[in-house]
């Protein structure tokens, strides 16, 4: 083989492999972002998003409203997700039976919420209410979205 085609050759590879490094770099650093970002919605849950719902749960237990908080992850299509989820328990049948909920949910780069609430005429809807980012999951934000959820069942 000649020198210019075995160089040309070498160039070739070398860029292929810089192209390489630079993907598993971007990668890298996709992941490293992913998980943090799944770490800072784990810690809102449990500092923020918890004691708000349990702050309003017991106020609805003094009213003698039972209520339960699960933080299971959230399972759909055989994905799972960091969630919590807010239910108050109407029916005596317990959670489960068409039961007002609120869910949040960490979904890669987003935070999910959903709503199930009464509807005229019995039982419940379940509906998307929006996405917001890490900075606006807050305790009002929580507390209002749950005022909305109660607001259908009292």
């Amino acid at each position: 083989m000649s020198g210019d085609i075995s160089s040309r050759l070498d160039a070739l590879l070398a860029e292929r492999d810089a192209e390489r490094q630079k993907y598993s770099s971007r990668v890298e650093e996709n992941i490293r972002k992913a998980n943090a970002a799944e770490k800072r919605f784990l810690e809102l849950r449990d500092d923020v998003v918890r004691p708000a719902m349990e702050e309003v749960g017991r106020w609805l237990v003094g009213k003698n409203i039972q209520f339960e908080i699960d933080c299971s992850n959230y399972v759909l299509f055989n994905s799972s997700y960091p969630a919590i989820e807010f239910e108050m328990v109407l029916d005596e049948r317990g959670r489960g039976y068409s039961n007002p909920f609120y869910r949040v949910v960490w979904n890669h780069d987003k935070v999910e919420l959903t709503k199930n609430v009464r509807i005229y005429g019995g039982g419940t809807q379940a509906s998307k209410a929006g996405d917001i980012t890490l900075e606006e999951l807050t305790k009002e934000k929580v507390q209002d979205d749950l005022l909305d959820v109660i607001k259908t069942a009292i």
